[in-house]
């Protein structure tokens, strides 16, 4: 009974912490030159993976290059898959503010 309402809390403070990261447009796929479903994709893993244990951050609040440390070392922390960290640094990249419309 503990068990599933922390699991239930755990899913009420991902589904929180999602509300803070803006949804993947059209415009934003055409902007970076991703696919849409790629970039939805990645911002799901990254709410999923990432918003169990802290604050998600939004993409914008890192460049590529602190992106992709940040992405490297929590990944061997937590032993993530490594689709996973792609789809992950692929969105939190591509959705930097210095992206959008450059791509």
């Amino acid at each position: 009974m503990i068990r599933r309402w922390f699991s239930g809390a755990a899913w009420i403070l991902a589904l929180g912490c999602a509300g803070s990261l803006p949804q993947v447009t059209v415009e934003d796929a055409e902007g970076t030159g991703i696919p849409l479903g790629d970039l939805r994709a990645g911002r799901e893993r990254y709410v999923a993976k990432c918003s169990g244990c802290h604050e998600l951050h939004p993409p914008g609040a890192y460049d590529d290059a602190r992106w992709a440390r940040e992405v490297e070392a929590m990944a061997e922390r937590v032993r993530l898959e490594d689709q996973d960290r792609r789809a992950i640094l692929l969105y939190l990249q591509s959705m930097n503010a210095d992206t959008i419309g450059n791509g």
